[in-house]
């Protein structure tokens, strides 16, 4: 970082391997920089000060933690009361986040449930809010829903105890913290809770550790939100594989319940860059129809616990 604050091709190298795994060893990031690790050391501590590394984050496979029902909803809401019905849905608990976008909607908000009834009263909550006149739902599902992968055998699949809970738990609230620290807080070795954390990654309970970064800092304006239709000759899996292949969306989920199929989430830098990204997916011969919409913050933090509503952390989201 130079000495007026301003980042350089190193501290973005080092941020996009940390947003790729948190717990990347500093010397391999330091190796592929030609710097020492104290020097990468002092530069994430920088980064850290300047508050463009900003927490850490864990990407748990859906439904660990009791809340398998996943939804992003468009809200159509009266203009002249949009930030007034923003923190009544807000308020909703099960409600991760709720923002103000530009688009079809002039609101998102992401909703978690336990089972598909509480899903349902969520949406009814949301839909009796005075000057909300219309929603969309979007219910996410895993790729193994629709057979986009190998088929699980259920007898492989991995049965969190409460040590592996312990130890996500102890992730989430920081998911760089060092195995002896978990392994001293839980009373058992290090070589457990590495060997537990390899298996969790393995089976994909967890997904990724990252670090939160805000990306406005970065270049970054905001995130374009996509819900994409499939062309009526291709199915949602061939659509959903051409676009995980492009590598355009930090998040991509098959999405049921309305009239998309799948969802995307981007960073972009300013219009004209979501105007670049739009023009290239109406290309993609797979895609019939598409709907963006951009939010104006480029991170938000959330944190999870088992069994109780969700907590937005770390941004003001209006």
């Amino acid at each position: 970082m130079r000495s007026n604050g301003e980042i350089d091709k190193i501290d973005l190298k080092i941020l996009d391997r940390l947003e790729a795994d948190a717990r990347t060893d500093l010397k391999d990031i330091a190796k592929e920089c030609s710097l020492t690790p104290s020097a990468i050391v002092k530069r994430i501590k920088k980064l850290k000060a300047n508050k463009i590394i900003v927490g850490t984050h864990l990407d748990l496979k859906r439904g660990v933690l009791g809340y398998p029902q996943e939804a992003t909803i468009g809200i159509t809401a009266e203009n002249s009361r949009v930030d007034q019905i923003a923190l009544k849905v807000r308020a909703i608990p099960n409600v991760m986040v709720c923002a103000k976008s530009i688009g079809r909607y002039n609101l998102f908000a992401h909703v978690f449930a336990r089972d598909l009834p509480e899903l349902d009263n969520v949406t009814h909550l949301i839909k009796n809010i005075e000057g909300i006149r219309a929603i969309t739902i979007n219910i996410h599902v895993d790729d193994s829903v629709l057979d986009l992968g190998e088929k699980t055998n259920p007898e492989r699949e991995h049965k969190i105890d409460e040590t592996d809970l312990k130890i996500i738990e102890e992730l989430l609230n920081n998911a760089q913290i060092p195995f002896a620290r978990i392994a001293k807080s839980l009373g058992i070795s290090h070589e457990t809770v590495r060997s537990r954390y390899e298996k969790l990654r393995k089976d994909a309970i967890i997904k990724k550790c990252s670090v939160l970064i805000d990306r406005s800092k970065t270049g970054y304006q905001g995130t374009a939100f996509f819900l994409i239709s499939c062309s009526k000759d291709q199915s949602k899996q061939s659509t959903y594989r051409v676009l995980k292949e492009l590598h355009l969306f930090y998040s991509l989920d098959l999405v049921i319940g309305g009239v998309f199929d799948i969802y995307g989430a981007a960073l972009v830098k300013d219009l004209k860059d979501l105007g670049a990204l739009t023009n290239r997916l109406e290309k993609i011969p797979q895609i019939e129809n598409l709907e963006a919409s951009i939010l104006f913050f480029t991170y938000y933090s959330y944190i999870p616990k088992p069994l109780v509503p969700y907590k937005c952390d770390s941004i003001e989201l209006s």
